[in-house]
């Protein structure tokens, strides 16, 4: 059953990395993409609840794809499209941002394709470093609260926009507490 489930958490995070073409979002997939940020972190406090190095290096990559996406959404409403890559992406964020988002993405890089031995140390240094960060998930909600004025002012829209990051809000804030537990623990 564990493997089961372990497979059926890949499955999902997989199907959930998709990159999207530089075109504008539509407002099913501008919502979608609000969706999955939420689903990201919650698949990431799974996945940190694994007593996996693997599981928890894959958490960390998760977690970069929802701070990721908040920066696409970001991004679509200041250009009117969505970014051609990561790269384009982070590039024209704030500078505090960017550089989060940078050193996220190298984490992920790092656990999606470089390491086949996963340390412990390396493991909690990159969560405290999640944690320590906290301000920087903040500051992205609030540049793309900002900037959500550019979507519309569709009451229907705005009203399910706040929903959305409300409920990202509280997964987030799950996911800081699990994040909080496991370094306590000290890992698996």
């Amino acid at each position: 059953m564990k493997n089961v489930l372990k497979f059926l958490l890949v499955l999902i995070a997989c199907q959930l990395t998709g990159c999207a073409p530089a075109e504008p979002l539509s407002p099913i997939e501008y919502t979608q993409l609000l969706v999955n940020v939420k689903e990201f972190f919650a698949l990431s406090i799974l996945l940190l609840n694994q007593d996996s190095p693997h599981c928890i290096g894959q958490a960390i990559s998760r977690i970069y794809y929802g701070h990721y996406h908040i920066a696409r959404l970001i991004y679509n409403n200041k250009r009117g499209y969505d970014g051609n890559n990561h790269t384009d992406v982070w590039n024209n964020m704030p500078s505090s941002i960017k550089s989060y988002g940078e050193k996220l993405k190298a984490m992920r890089i790092r656990y999606d394709y470089g390491v086949t031995e996963i340390s412990l140390e390396e493991l909690k240094s990159d969560l405290e470093y999640i944690k320590s960060h906290q301000s920087r998930f903040k500051e992205m909600l609030e540049e793309l609260d900002s900037t959500i004025s550019r979507r519309g002012t569709n009451p229907f829209f705005i009203s399910s926009f706040n929903k959305a990051i409300k409920e990202i809000e509280f997964t987030y804030e799950s996911l800081i507490t699990t994040i909080e537990e496991r370094i306590g623990n000290t890992l698996p």
